[in-house]
């Protein structure tokens, strides 16, 4: 299974363009992930905090570029992707964290300001898989079966 999970602090703006051989919409960006001991390690003077680059594509793409910003939190469910490439005769390899889904958790802006990009306090999540996929099961007897 490859699987990631993550709340994580954007560290810059989202870099936001199109493939121009298919059209389709990229977005890249820098997540700060704090590490299980951050507080320790910040009180040491040491980094305490990972940091992650994310992709995402498509609709996707294009609504985290929309709705979000330098300092703002975002809740992350992808796969880590691996690759390479040259670069002046030297191989280089890449690890990112593709974004298959995303939710809002919050900003740098307080909570009760109203000009929050049009986003309200309500939670929202945005995906690869939308809810029109799911369907409800009928209970046969009401009962909890745990």
């Amino acid at each position: 299974m490859n699987q990631w999970n993550g709340i994580v602090r954007l560290v810059a703006d989202v870099d936001y363009k199109f493939l121009t051989e298919s059209g389709t919409g990229i977005a890249t960006f820098t997540g700060a992930v704090d590490k299980h001991n951050a507080k320790e390690l910040k009180a040491q003077g040491k980094q305490s905090a990972n940091f992650i680059r994310f992709k995402a594509f498509g609709k996707t793409a294009e609504n985290i570029a929309k709705f979000f910003s330098k300092g703002d939190q975002i809740g992350i469910t992808g796969e880590i992707s691996t690759g390479s490439y040259d670069k002046d005769g030297e191989t280089r390899y890449t690890t990112d964290v593709v974004v298959n889904r995303f939710t809002f958790i919050g900003n740098k802006q307080s909570k009760s300001d109203s000009s929050n990009k049009g986003i309200k306090d309500d939670d929202y999540s945005f995906g690869a898989n939308s809810f029109e996929d799911f369907q409800n099961i009928e209970d046969d007897d009401g009962t909890i079966p745990f």
